[in-house]
């Protein structure tokens, strides 16, 4: 008997990278008459998990993020997912108290939000990443960061 052939299929983060670079101009995200291309999705993504990878304790670990529906939570989705970690969705319509407990029990070290989101989280043992500040972001590499990721490396936890 011949052992069977092992395929390990890239990433979600991967197939990003692959579309960027095979077709940078190809739409990505539309929203809200905005579009962002693959190109400037993989690009910022890597920016913040450029970010996100200064602090080494970010890889297999937990991140949460606290945004709005918009393409700054794609961008955080897929960043986090590129340096290693796993995310932890906040929804802003969540009681105090559940937010509370979410951040209590998750053990995330950072959580991705806005300055209109911040004041919706409680304080915490985590350090919070504001993405109205992307002018702190705008200096970190935009290439591929190509950190190897575990297979067995949650996605998301919910």
């Amino acid at each position: 008997m011949q052992n069977p052939i092992s395929i390990t299929l890239p990433s979600i983060h991967h197939w990003v990278e692959i579309t960027a670079k095979e077709n940078p101009s190809l739409p990505a995200i539309w929203f809200q008459n905005q579009l962002i291309t693959y190109q400037t999705l993989n690009e910022k993504a890597n920016q913040l998990a450029a970010f996100l990878s200064q602090d080494s304790s970010i890889k297999g670990s937990q991140v949460g993020i606290c945004l709005d529906r918009s393409p700054e939570l794609m961008i955080a989705i897929l960043a986090v997912l590129k340096a290693g970690a796993a995310y932890v969705p906040f929804d802003a319509e969540y009681p105090a108290e559940r937010i509370q407990y979410m951040t209590e029990v998750s053990s995330i070290g950072a959580m991705i939000t806005t300055n209109s989101l911040a004041n919706i989280l409680p304080s915490g043992n985590y350090k919070k990443i504001n993405l109205d500040n992307w002018n702190d972001l705008a200096a970190m590499s935009k290439t591929n960061l190509n950190i190897d990721i575990p297979l067995t490396q949650p996605a998301y936890v919910l």
